[in-house]
């Protein structure tokens, strides 16, 4: 599970191409990818569209799962303003007036639906990289020994 900001974010496209690039060694890996945004509708299909995702490419409404996983934050509101002006507009893009981001985030779940493995950055500019994703789903393939 990949929480990304959205297509706005330059550093997200990026891991979002990376990932797309990456998708056959992790359905070979036997794991399969979805991605969550706090963009809705138009903006999760545009990113999925724009970059040719074949994976699920979902909206966290309210930040409801990245709240539960701890990896949302509130817009400072010197960010924000920024991004107005840049003509980014959370509340139209998000549903709502919350003002929350995800911070750029990976986790691995296994076969019971619990964190294997996961890498959380605040800086949104440090990404897990798809090799370092695949070899943790290898290590996590691989059989414990007795």
């Amino acid at each position: 599970m990949q929480f990304f900001r959205g297509e706005w974010c330059p550093f997200c496209r990026l891991m979002l191409d990376a990932l797309v690039t990456a998708l056959p060694e992790i359905e070979a890996a036997g794991a399969s990818l979805l991605a969550l945004t706090p963009d809705m509708g138009p903006w999760a299909r545009q990113a999925k569209q724009n970059h040719g995702a074949t994976f699920e490419v979902l909206s966290d409404v309210d930040c409801g799962v990245g709240l539960a996983a701890g990896v949302v934050f509130r817009i400072p509101a010197i960010y924000r303003s920024r991004l107005m002006r840049a003509g980014i507009d959370f509340a139209d893009r998000h549903g709502n007036g919350s003002q929350f981001l995800p911070i750029p985030a990976v986790f691995l779940l296994d076969g019971g639906g619990r964190v294997a493995w996961r890498f959380v950055n605040v800086d949104f500019t440090r990404r897990a990289a798809p090799d370092r994703i695949l070899g943790a789903l290898r290590c996590l393939a691989r059989p414990e020994r007795e």
